[in-house]
């Protein structure tokens, strides 16, 4: 219970717009975050794909901060998201003083040498499985390039949208040029 107390005393709350990236690919993984409020989407650039969005009471970052590899996603806020962040080093320097927390980063460092984030009890954005991370899943390829497919349509929908928003306003505009030259002809017959 003291090794919780103390590291809740090193959670920062950091807050992210729509749109700021909280940890790019290959960065070094420096913090692990846990979400207070709004939406994460965890993306791999590289490939264009979205993966998936994770929210409230989610955490993202830690296998990088337990394995020492660079992340191999890239967290960008999906709206107002506010975050409590533990710096790496501050949770190692608490863990110091716990020997049962030395033995649990060991033994999920060694884990995670061999791949197995069971442990961490982490599952597969994709699949919900434990044995495998995204990028190692299966259905990977499904999704893989996914991000351009959602920005074409996304701006298909945008130019259906406009182009009937034109051809309504110009309906518009053009009911009210009849209207006004209908009542501009009542007026002058009455003359």
């Amino acid at each position: 219970m003291d090794f919780l107390i103390e590291l809740t005393a090193f959670f920062h709350k950091v807050t992210f717009v729509t749109d700021d990236f909280i940890f790019m690919e290959q960065d070094r993984a420096e913090n692990i975050y846990y979400i207070i409020q709004g939406k994460i989407a965890m993306i791999h650039k590289q490939s264009h794909t979205f993966i998936t969005d994770i929210e409230k009471d989610q955490h993202f970052g830690e296998i990088g901060v337990f394995s020492g590899q660079s992340r191999q996603l890239s967290a960008k806020s999906r709206d107002f998201t506010e975050v409590y962040r533990i710096r790496k080093e501050d949770l190692f320097g608490i863990c110091e003083n716990y020997i049962e927390a030395i033995t649990a980063i060991r033994t999920i460092k060694e884990s995670l040498d061999q791949q197995n984030y069971k442990p961490l009890k982490m599952r597969c954005y994709i699949c919900r499985e434990m044995d495998h991370v995204a990028l190692k899943c299966k259905k990977f390829s499904k999704f893989r390039g996914n991000l351009m497919r959602m920005y074409a349509k996304q701006m298909n929908d945008k130019n259906r949208k406009s182009k009937r928003s034109s051809s309504m306003a110009l309906k518009q505009g053009s009911d009210k040029l009849t209207s006004d030259s209908q009542s501009q002809s009542y007026g002058s017959e009455e003359g």
